[in-house]
């Protein structure tokens, strides 16, 4: 929240590779999470200084069980090589040439 710094997939791929590592995967995940998290961003306050982060901890154990279990289906599939085409965030892994 409040973050200043975004990268798309290919600006991120393109960076990593610049500074001189070899790219094997980049994935987007929260995926399924994500009207979620879009909603969540809508409601928060204009001004950075009227929101507390410490809001966005405050859920209910039956609704972070939920959540936490469409985060464990997604991070299966990633685990099983699926590629998600969007999400909230980047997953990217690379090694040294």
């Amino acid at each position: 929240s409040y973050h200043k710094r975004r990268y798309t997939r290919k600006e991120l791929v393109e960076k990593v590779a610049r500074a001189g590592f070899k790219v094997s995967r980049c994935t987007s995940f929260v995926t399924v999470l994500l009207p979620l998290f879009l909603l969540s961003r809508l409601r928060m306050p204009k001004d950075p200084g009227d929101f507390d982060p410490a809001s966005e901890y405050r859920i209910g154990d039956f609704s972070n069980g939920l959540l936490g279990s469409a985060l464990a289906l997604e991070q299966s599939l990633i685990r099983l090589g699926v590629n998600l085409p969007f999400g909230s965030s980047l997953f990217l892994a690379a090694s040294r040439r």
